[in-house]
């Protein structure tokens, strides 16, 4: 987009502090080169290639984010629910901000993937490497989502690359003294990169750029409920960031099942 003479000369008068007298003409400085010297001489190109400037990408990540507040929201889907094979598996989200569009975290559990390659899901102490940093291999996969709006679309998506997380709760049959079954866990030391999105919108393995973000610690806990195949209004949060998962994700695994 171009800003045209008027536009400029408010944003001069702005840079000046207010002085009308900013934009108004100046009579010609002597000192100034002849006009006609200056259009014979010759034009200066610059290789960009060559430039010292780094082009710097615009990352929708902070840099870090502080522990999300809990409780969260997690949902348990049943193997199967999603088609022949598709695996096991639990979603947990949670907030990192309170803008809008917000930010948010992300972690999904695939049985037979990654970390848990030999089952299903379990409880336990893991780190995230291997496998489990790349979206169509991880059965731990830990994201973050930036700039998601209220119609539910995803600006960029940051995949965890490193850190520990341990799950103390995982299983939607064992009911805690309130009756509900419940997923709690801690994440510490995760750090980020920033993914391309898949054809259909979800996180794919190739990077975008450089950009990197990280949450230090986190306290995973929230009341699990049965997930179901179709979308409903309690599992929005987690399913709008996950929407094209039956595309994406569960298509992918389940070629090779």
């Amino acid at each position: 987009m171009r800003v045209l003479g008027c536009v400029v000369c408010v944003l001069v008068e702005l840079s000046c502090g207010g002085d009308d007298d900013c934009c108004k003409l100046k009579p010609p400085d002597a000192s100034a080169p002849d006009i006609a010297q200056a259009i014979d001489a010759p034009v200066q190109t610059i290789d960009a290639r060559s430039a010292d400037a780094p082009v710097t990408a615009l990352c929708t990540a902070a840099s870090t984010y502080p522990p999300p507040p809990v409780p969260g929201r997690a949902f348990d889907y049943a193997s199967g629910l999603f088609g022949t094979g598709s695996p096991h598996e639990i979603d947990y989200v949670a907030s990192l901000d309170t803008n809008t569009p917000r930010d948010v975290l992300y972690v999904a559990l695939f049985a037979g993937y990654g970390a848990f390659g030999a089952g299903d899901i379990t409880t336990g102490t893991f780190t995230i490497a291997g496998d489990d940093t790349k979206f169509s291999t991880c059965g731990i996969c830990v994201l973050i989502a930036t700039d998601i709006t209220n119609t539910g679309s995803i600006g960029d998506w940051y995949m965890a690359t490193a850190g520990t997380i341990t799950l103390d709760s995982v299983d939607i049959n064992q009911l805690g003294g309130d009756g509900s079954a419940h997923f709690t866990g801690t994440l510490t030391n995760a750090s980020f990169v920033h993914v391309a999105k898949s054809a259909q919108g979800g996180p794919s393995d190739a990077l975008q750029d450089t950009c990197t973000s990280a949450i230090p610690s986190a306290a995973l806990d929230a009341t699990m409920a049965v997930g179901t195949a179709g979308l409903t209004s309690d599992e929005s949060v987690a399913r709008v960031i996950a929407s094209d998962r039956s595309l994406d994700i569960h298509v992918l695994r389940n070629r090779r099942l």
